[in-house]
């Protein structure tokens, strides 16, 4: 856990309730890509690209969105899943709804 009472910068301040939220939708969508997807936690970023960087293929990716829409909790419609090309995408989709 970080002390931020003891780094005393105002641009060090905790981060807000968006960016832990951000970062739990991240967290929890590389833990379905590594889980299910069997992809390295190294090999994925915020700007990974699922098919071009992450070798996934037509179809790993229904499987993701449906797997997104079960633990998230959220309906994603076709339109909206064939713009889901990186995890910054995804989390910003499952966040949207």
């Amino acid at each position: 856990m970080i002390d931020y009472e003891s780094q005393g910068s105002a641009e060090d301040a905790p981060p807000s309730s968006t960016q832990r939220r951000d970062e739990r939708a991240a967290r929890t969508i590389c833990r379905i890509l590594r889980v299910r997807f069997e992809l390295p936690a190294k090999d994925v970023s915020l700007n990974s690209r699922f098919v071009e960087d992450l070798g996934m293929d037509a179809f790993d990716l229904p499987d993701l969105i449906l797997s997104l829409e079960e633990t998230f909790e959220v309906d994603i419609s076709l339109a909206v899943a064939a713009r889901i090309l990186t995890l910054k995408d995804a989390v910003r989709c499952v966040l949207s709804k």
